[in-house]
């Protein structure tokens, strides 16, 4: 039962539902095929005799449509699904056991997990025999820790409804009971009372805040968070209800937090089209167009490819679904622009807007009431990269661009950004003239001010002298500008700023979204920012931030995306603050820590299969780009870099000469061993 268990869970983005099946109870409405994301997928055949029933087998019960499954086996009933049918749906593979006419495998997915409950319901139908299907289908070393916390919320729950029998000695639900199994709470409680603590302690501690944590990163409210740790308190016996309540609402309030989440460079591609090639020699590939396949291995995937290829739009709704489920609570989306594929010689200015309609209504459809502040990108431009000023009218002007900006911005901006939006696509910041004085006044007022862009003011792509002008305007306002916040070169880095006069002194970092696009050999991400809240002395910092990543080799390979968070910045670096000082010093230690910049490396190419390798040179660029918030400044930023990786290799020659000579003067001593291994001697002085 166990390896049953184990080995028929498996995630489920959008399967298509059968035709055969289309009139069924099982059968969800519509929209749950774009809304249910996350669940369990559980692989069964469908018997072709329903009085066949292996004593083995499962059997599942189904209450109608819209109603609650059950599942069961032969000698009472195990398990439960409590996730209603439009949160579920099927999917079919045809399959031949080799006895004629072939089996139908389905996925049933719902939005739960398997977990103990009580005696069977009486269901208004009969009941559906199926038979699993022992497969392997998800890796024993693959823990499912949304599957997990969804049970941590639903034993909570049944606490305190207390609903029906569940299985089990303890009425505390699994997780709960295993705990208390090994921990005395008493002994806990009367540890914290003394202040003399133990492991066992400590163990408490560390499972309360893991909890604490899961729901944190789950997107729940205050509230719910103060519900669910008084239930533990009062389950647990810890204390009364009256103390327990009232200890926690005494330690609940602190600094509120903001949750940001970062989209940049989706480059959606409505011409994706899976099988296709997707090594064309052009600037993008993975089309029907894009000429005949060589090779097997030339196909483009179906989640995407990491060649010269864009987003399909089922991958971009698969990214869509999982923020929304598992970031109910973001409170404001940044959005730094490019939208359209990488086909820039063959886009249309009605191509483009398409494109952009397109992907504010995959938005709109998403997050209707979440507001969004969007940047524009490059390529949003038809020819690309083209944004003539102001005053160019008629067929070589880009109002065509910008008034359609303007009417699908209205939906997150105020009125009275329209003119500027009509005018250069900007809103508030404006020209750096214009800037000055936003800045300014936003000084005047005490104000904290985020600036959002597209392309960094560091990299190669940026005018020269726009950056030099802009970099000054970031270093006079320091204090005032407190993020930064851009896109464009697709990869998962920063930049750091640094005083004119000192350059020792770092003033500011920008923060470069990773991209949604695979292209070129990277996995899709986004990013999601934790930022002080509204509160007296807040400065609006980026507490933290983290990258989610879709495993595009794992999904064209298995068909089913899977994201997950790659890393949160602050743990993984083992930083105190997002300051840009503790960035710096980071820049720093990984000219010095190779292991240090390799775990960057992977970070930077979003943990892609298929990144690059790095050499000395490739790291020295790297760390520069890092120190280069002006474009064309590699000559003053870099200095440092070079100087402390160099001083790193002449230390490195001077301890490897001496190695060799603390041998040499062995061989000396001890012939015998010289003569023994020679090699070793040689390979020190090679």
């Amino acid at each position: 039962m166990r390896d049953l268990v184990m080995t028929v869970a498996r995630w489920v983005n959008d399967p298509m539902l059968p035709s055969s099946l289309k009139q069924e109870p099982l059968s969800p409405p519509r929209k749950a095929k774009r809304r249910a994301v996350f669940g369990i997928c559980h692989r069964v055949i469908l018997s072709s005799d329903a009085k066949e029933e292996p004593s083995s087998s499962l059997g599942f019960t189904v209450i109608g449509r819209g109603a609650r499954y059950t599942a069961g086996v032969t000698n009472g009933v195990v398990a439960l699904m409590t996730r209603e049918a439009w949160q579920g749906t099927v999917c079919a593979h045809p399959h031949n056991t080799g006895s004629g006419a072939p089996e139908r495998h389905y996925y049933y997915y719902y939005g739960l997990h398997l977990t103990t409950f009580w005696s069977p319901p009486r269901p208004p139908l009969g009941p559906i025999s199926l038979r699993y299907v022992y497969a392997d289908l998800l890796p024993h070393h693959r823990l499912n820790y949304t599957a997990l916390r969804l049970e941590i919320d639903n034993e909570l729950e049944r606490i305190s409804k207390r609903e029906g029998r569940l299985l089990g000695e303890s009425r505390l639900p699994k997780f709960l009971s295993n705990l208390g199994r090994f921990l005395d709470f008493e002994q806990v409680v009367k540890e914290i009372e003394t202040s003399i603590m133990s492991s066992m302690s400590c163990n408490a501690c560390k499972a309360g805040v893991g909890l604490l944590q899961h729901y944190v990163q789950n997107g729940k409210t205050r509230e719910d968070i103060i519900k669910a740790a008084s239930k533990l308190c009062m389950s647990f016996k810890i204390e009364t209800p009256r103390v327990c309540m009232g200890i926690i609402y005494l330690m609940a309030e602190g600094m509120p937090t903001l949750k940001v989440l970062h989209l940049s460079d989706t480059h959606f591609d409505p011409e994706y089209r899976e099988g296709s090639n997707a090594d064309c020699g052009e600037p993008l590939c993975c089309r029907a167009n894009s000429g005949p396949v060589k090779s097997p291995d030339k196909r483009a995937g179906l989640w995407g490819d990491f060649r010269k290829c864009d987003t399909p739009l089922r991958t971009i709704e698969s990214m869509l679904d999982n923020i929304a489920y598992l970031h109910p609570d973001i409170d404001y989306i940044i959005w730094t622009g490019d939208l359209p594929p990488h086909d820039i010689w063959n886009q249309t200015r009605e191509s483009n807007l398409n494109v952009v309609r397109a992907t504010v209504q995959q938005l709109v459809d998403y997050f209707p009431y979440t507001p969004i502040f969007p940047a524009l990108g490059n390529h949003e431009a038809a020819p690309v990269n083209s944004f003539p000023p102001p005053f160019i009218m008629g067929d070589y002007g880009v109002s065509w661009l910008y008034d359609e900006l303007d009417h699908q911005w209205q939906r997150w901006l105020p009125q009275s950004t329209s003119p500027t939006v009509r005018k250069g696509a900007f809103y508030s910041v404006l020209e750096l003239q214009w800037f000055i004085y936003e800045l300014q006044g936003a000084e005047d007022r005490g104000e904290k001010v985020h600036i959002l862009g597209h392309i960094p003011p560091g990299h190669h792509d940026c005018l020269k002298v726009w950056s030099h002008n802009y970099y000054t305007i970031i270093n006079r306002f320091e204090s005032t500008i407190t993020a930064q916040f851009f896109g464009h070169t697709h990869y998962d880095e920063f930049e750091l700023f640094y005083d004119e006069y000192n350059r020792h002194r770092v003033t500011n970092i920008a923060y470069i979204g990773p991209s949604v696009t695979s292209y070129y050999k990277l996995n899709p991400g986004y990013r999601i920012y934790t930022i002080e809240g509204d509160y007296t002395g807040s400065r609006k910092l980026v507490m933290d931030h983290e990258t989610w990543v879709m495993n595009l080799d794992e999904a064209n390979r298995d068909g089913v995306p899977r994201w997950y968070q790659l890393y949160s910045a602050q743990r993984a670096y083992n930083m105190r603050n997002l300051l840009p000082q503790e960035w710096n010093s980071l820049v720093y230690k990984m000219a010095l820590e190779d292991e240090l910049f390799e775990k960057y490396l992977r970070f930077y190419w979003k943990n892609s299969v298929a990144r690059e390798e790095c050499d000395a040179e490739c790291k020295k660029r790297m760390l520069c780009d890092l120190k280069s918030g002006r474009s064309n400044d590699r000559k003053h930023t870099c200095a440092k870099i070079n100087e402390q990786m160099e001083l790193r290799e002449r230390n490195d020659w001077r301890n490897w000469i001496f190695s060799g000579l603390t041998i040499t003067s062995l061989a000396v001593a001890v012939p015998v061993a010289a003569i023994a291994i020679p090699k070793l001697i040689f390979f020190f002085f090679l």
